[in-house]
C-alpha cells in the first residue's frame, strides 16, 4: 500500500536587481538631468577644447584675461581674426552707416574679428574681443537673469547718456539690451559701476578695469587725432579771418589810392598841378605797393596751413580707414583700377 505524500506549493522567488544595473540606470537619468539642464554649457566646453587659435588670437586672449567662466565661452565661439574681404562677407551688412570691427553670430555660435592693422591702434582687437565675448555672454543668461541685469544696465546709461551721445539710437529693442551689455562693460571703469554691475563683469575678466583700458588706449589715438585736426581748423578759421581782413583793408585802401589818383590827373588836365598832392600820392602809392606784398606773403603763408590741415586730414582718413573693412577693400580697388 502505497501512501501518497501531497507536497506544498513553493512560492515564486522574487529576482533582485543587480547592483550594476540599478547604478547603470541611475547615472542614465542623472546624465539626462545634467545635460538637460547644463546642454549649454556641455556644448560650449566641449566645443572649445576643439579650438586652436593662432599666435596672435591666443597673445589677444591672454591680454584680455577672461576667468574660467567666460574662457569656455569664448573658445566655443572660436575668435577668428579675417581680412577685409572675409570680415565683410561675415559681419558687414551693404546698407550699413557705420563700420564694424567684430560681430557675433549667436545662430552659429561664432565671433569674427577685423584683422586691424598698424601698431597705433594696439588694444582694438582686445578690446573687440571682449565686446563680442559679453554678446556671447549675455545671449547665455537666463530670462530672470537678463531681467534684474537689464535693470542695472538701463539705469547706468539713463545717468550718462552724455558719455555715450545718440549711440544706442541705432538699435533695435531686439539688439537694445545685449549691445548695451558689451558697451558698458567694454567701456567703463569698475569705480563708476554699481556694486551689481562690478559685480558681474567681475565673473568674466580677471581685471576688469585692465580690460577696459584697452578701449581706452586705442580711441584715445584716435581722439587726439581728432582734438589735433579741430584744433588746426581753428587756427586756419583765425588766419581766414586775419587774411580777409587784410584783404578788405587793401582793397579799400587800394579803392582810395585809386580815386585819389583820378582826381589828381583832372586837376593836372585842367591845369591845378599840385607838387605836394603828386609827392603825396607817390607816397601812398608805395604804401599801397607794401601792403599788397604783406598780402600776398600772408596768402602764401595762409596756403602752406591749407596744406598742412589737408595733409592731416588725409592722416587721420588713413587712420580712421584702419578700422573700417569696406575702406580697406575700396582702396585696393582703386590702386587695381589705376593698374589697368
Amino acid at each position: 500500500m502505497t501512501t501518497e505524500t501531497q507536497q506544498k506549493p513553493q512560492k515564486a522567488q522574487k529576482k533582485k536587481s543587480s547592483p550594476l544595473v540599478t547604478a547603470i540606470c541611475i547615472l542614465v537619468i542623472v546624465c539626462n538631468l545634467v545635460y538637460i539642464f547644463f546642454s549649454q554649457q556641455i556644448h560650449d566646453f566641449v566645443g572649445g577644447r576643439f579650438y586652436q587659435p593662432t599666435s596672435e588670437m591666443e597673445s589677444i586672449i591672454e591680454n584680455v584675461g577672461f576667468t574660467w567662466r567666460s574662457d569656455y565661452i569664448m573658445r566655443s565661439t572660436k575668435p577668428e581674426l579675417e581680412q577685409a574681404d572675409v570680415f565683410n562677407d561675415h559681419c558687414v551688412d551693404d546698407e550699413d552707416v557705420n563700420s564694424a570691427l567684430g560681430c557675433y553670430s549667436s545662430a552659429d555660435n561664432r565671433i569674427y574679428i577685423y584683422d586691424v592693422k598698424g601698431k597705433e591702434l594696439d588694444g582694438v582687437k582686445e578690446a573687440v574681443l571682449m565686446h563680442e565675448v559679453l554678446h556671447a555672454i549675455y545671449d547665455r543668461l537666463s530670462d530672470g537673469r537678463k531681467e534684474a541685469l537689464n535693470s542695472d544696465l538701463k539705469n547706468y546709461y539713463d545717468n550718462h547718456k552724455d558719455v555715450f551721445g545718440d549711440y544706442m539710437d541705432a538699435y533695435s529693442e531686439e539688439q537694445y539690451y545685449t549691445e548695451l551689455h558689451s558697451i558698458i562693460g567694454q567701456r567703463v571703469y569698475d569705480n563708476d559701476l554699481s556694486d551689481s554691475l562690478k559685480n558681474h563683469y567681475a565673473k568674466y575678466f580677471k581685471n576688469h578695469d585692465a580690460t577696459v583700458e584697452f578701449y581706452k588706449k586705442y580711441t584715445a589715438v584716435l581722439n587726439a587725432e581728432e582734438e589735433k585736426i579741430e584744433k588746426a581748423k581753428d587756427a586756419l578759421d583765425a588766419m581766414h579771418g586775419i587774411l580777409e581782413n587784410k584783404r578788405n583793408t587793401y582793397r579799400s585802401n587800394l579803392d582810395s589810392y585809386n580815386k585819389q589818383v583820378d582826381y589828381h590827373n583832372r586837376q593836372t588836365e585842367l591845369g591845378n598841378w599840385s607838387q605836394s598832392r603828386y609827392d603825396y600820392l607817390v607816397s601812398q602809392g608805395k604804401r599801397i605797393d607794401e601792403e599788397r606784398d604783406a598780402l600776398n606773403a600772408y596768402i602764401d603763408e595762409y596756403n602752406v596751413e591749407v596744406e598742412k590741415y589737408n595733409a592731416l586730414l588725409e592722416e587721420e582718413r588713413q587712420l580712421f580707414g584702419k578700422l573700417d573693412s569696406r575702406f580697406e577693400t575700396t582702396t585696393e580697388k582703386t590702386e587695381s583700377d589705376n593698374k589697368t
